[in-house]
């Protein structure tokens, strides 16, 4: 959906719009690893990395499963 992901992104400051439309995320399970495959009409500065190391440590369970919620708002 549409949010705005500056909570996502490293840049904190910036002139330019931190609302993005994130299409699609997939967690793929595969043998030895974990695909995470987003789509989306645009990312910020190493927005999918955080989102990723959020993701893995909800996960992992060192942070509650409502983190990324809170992220975005």
């Amino acid at each position: 959906g549409v949010h705005d992901f500056k909570g996502f992104s490293s840049l904190k400051k910036t002139k330019k719009s931190t609302v993005r439309e994130i299409y699609s995320l997939d967690i793929i399970e595969l043998e030895r690893e974990i695909q995470i495959r987003i789509r989306g009409n645009g990312f910020l500065y190493n927005m999918v990395r955080i989102i990723c190391g959020t993701l893995v440590d909800i996960g992992r369970g060192t942070l509650p499963q409502t983190a990324a919620a809170q992220i975005l708002s």
